[in-house]
């Protein structure tokens, strides 16, 4: 990749190759020597750059990142999007380096989404934000204040209470995709978690 005077070498894994939906996913690791990155590689579905494809949708949201001291800052919450999909209005909790501020209301505004590249920005709680639609179920995000850098995702939200069965987990420091603090593995029953093993990265 090559872009603003820079190059990056990455390798692809992909998951297999076939018309199937996520087949064509994939990871990838940066394999140069001027940095150590990983990342993941999602086929979009071009029919969904339009606005109106997240028009009267729920979107639950997560970016991760650092504050404007270099402190670990990470939210979580859902927005619901307007008939047009322009526009939203929802709740979030954020973490800023341990000082949380839980269920607060937010709003979002979305620009026009490229139907090209299914780009577009958003601003997201006060904060500046690129977004690409990997498809009307899922958008990548990056957030680009100067300042306030972070990575995260937005997806569609089609039930509010889990199913049954077996989850694995992974939970990152700063909510930020590498720098992984601990994951594992619980069995779900009903409202109860009735069993499960987790590892632990102490020094993060």
């Amino acid at each position: 990749l090559t872009g603003n005077g820079q190059t990056r070498t990455l390798r692809v894994a992909l998951n297999s190759n076939s018309a199937n939906a996520a087949d064509s996913d994939g990871q990838l690791a940066q394999t140069d020597l001027s940095g150590n990155a990983i990342g993941t590689l999602e086929k979009q579905d071009a029919t969904s750059f339009t606005n109106s494809g997240m028009a009267n949708n729920n979107y639950v949201f997560r970016v991760g990142g650092f504050d404007a001291a270099g402190a670990n800052r990470s939210a979580v919450g859902i927005m619901s999007m307007d008939s047009q999909g322009t526009s939203g209005a929802g709740f979030q909790d954020l973490n800023d380096n341990g000082n949380i501020t839980a269920n607060t209301a937010v709003s979002e505004s979305n620009g026009t989404i490229d139907a090209i590249t299914g780009r577009a920005t958003a601003n997201l709680a006060g904060s500046q934000f690129a977004m690409y639609m990997v498809s009307a179920n899922k958008m990548i995000l990056l957030q680009t204040d100067a300042s306030l850098p972070a990575i995260g995702t937005a997806e569609k939200q089609t039930a509010t209470t889990p199913s049954d069965g077996g989850y694995a987990f992974q939970v990152e420091t700063g909510g930020t995709q590498g720098r992984a603090l601990m994951m594992g593995q619980f069995n779900l029953a009903g409202s109860s978690i009735v069993s499960g093993v987790e590892t632990q990265a102490i020094a993060v």
